[in-house]
Formats: C-alpha cells, sequence, structure tokens
C-alpha cells in the first residue's frame, strides 16, 4: 500500500474504485503509518485519472481529534475531498459486529466478554456484508462528490445485551458483559500483540465513547 507505482497501476483503467486503508494494528506510530498509506493512495488516485470511488471510512471521522485511530480516516476524507476530478462518496459504518469475535478467547477460558467499555452504553453496530452492499448501492445509483452516507444497524445494542444474545447462541444464558480497567484493558490488547500506539488509540476512543 506504500507502493504508489503499484496502486497507480491497479487503478489505471477502471470506471470506480473501493478505497480504504487497511488496518496495521502492530505499526510503532499508527496515525502515521495511516498518514503515509493514505497519502500513497491519494497518489496513485491522482495518476490513474480514477474518477469515482467509495470510501471506507467510520463512525467519528467528523472529529478532528479524541477518536483515536478514526482521526487518520479524518484526514483521509479530507485528502480525497482534495482530489481534482474524484467523485468520491464516503461510508462511515458503525462498529462492525465482526469485531466481536475478539471476544472467543475470553468467552472460553474466563466465561465473560468484557473490556474497558460500560456494559450499558449503547452504540450502533453494523456487518461488514452490508458496508458492501451500501457501496454496490452507491455506485448503481449514483451520489454527490464528497458526500458522507452513514451504514448503521437496524438498532442500536448495549454490550450487555449483545453478550446475553452470544450467550443464549451457544448455551451460555447467563453470560455477562464485564468492563475492565482502562489500564488492565490496555496491557490486554498489548499481550495480544497490539503495538503500545494502537493500544493507547484504543484507549482514547473508548474514554471518549464512555
Amino acid at each position: 500500500m506504500h507502493d504508489s507505482a503499484f496502486l497507480t497501476d491497479a487503478l489505471s483503467g477502471a470506471d470506480a474504485a473501493f478505497l480504504m486503508i487497511p488496518p496495521n494494528v502492530a505499526a510503532p506510530d499508527v496515525l502515521d503509518h495511516m498518514r503515509q498509506v493514505g497519502e500513497s493512495i491519494a497518489r496513485a488516485v491522482r495518476a490513474a485519472g480514477l474518477k469515482q470511488a467509495v470510501h471506507l471510512s467510520s463512525i467519528g471521522a467528523d472529529q478532528p481529534a479524541g477518536t483515536g485511530p478514526v482521526v487518520g480516516l479524518f484526514h483521509q476524507e479530507a485528502r480525497l475531498n482534495a482530489i481534482a476530478g474524484l467523485q468520491v462518496a464516503h461510508l462511515r459504518p458503525a462498529y462492525f459486529m465482526e469485531n466481536l469475535l475478539a471476544h472467543i478467547g475470553l468467552i472460553q477460558h474466563l466465561g465473560i466478554m468484557g473490556s474497558a467499555m460500560r456494559p450499558e452504553l449503547v452504540s450502533p453496530m453494523v456487518a461488514t456484508k452490508d458496508i458492501a452492499a451500501k457501496a454496490a448501492e452507491l455506485l448503481d445509483r449514483g451520489f454527490a462528490a464528497g458526500s458522507v452516507h452513514y451504514v448503521l444497524g437496524p438498532q442500536n445494542y448495549t454490550q450487555q445485551e449483545v453478550a446475553q444474545a452470544i450467550g443464549v447462541a451457544i448455551g451460555r444464558p447467563e453470560l455477562a458483559c464485564v468492563q475492565f480497567p482502562y489500564a488492565d484493558a490496555r496491557q490486554g490488547m498489548i499481550g495480544a500483540g497490539l503495538s503500545e500506539s494502537m493500544a493507547g488509540l484504543y484507549d482514547e476512543m473508548t474514554r471518549n465513547m464512555n
């Protein structure tokens, strides 16, 4: 993704593209990594003369600070909006339901779900397949340049409601969601392979969500 020449070749001749900055949770400086990749993508879009794109951003990308790794997407939206001749739509999905798979180890070994997020915090969630469907829909019916499109699930959920739904599905109706202290959650993320940079950004995001 840092190779603009490779990306230019990939985009050349395309009618449209789905653009995203792939996550790198082990990067020593996550926001700088996102800047480098974002600039590489923007250079390739210009060089290839791409006319239309759907960009995977995130809920919270309207905020310039305080959203952890989403700050990198705030800057990427601006980067793409500044490209002359590019008609881009920004998708701002909610929390991916697939991210809940990260709880499997806790459920198996400790019999709980848990994070630093408040169990009673209500938040939107979305399945990633619905993001793809929205991208296809936009390319099919058209969109305004620089437009923003939120992709949310049918309802919002608390983390405890999520735990209850998963518990029922796996035969553990007593499954509970536990809130961990911020420091413990951060050390747990580092222990799972996240860089201190990413763990710090997630910590920032979670504190502000709470």
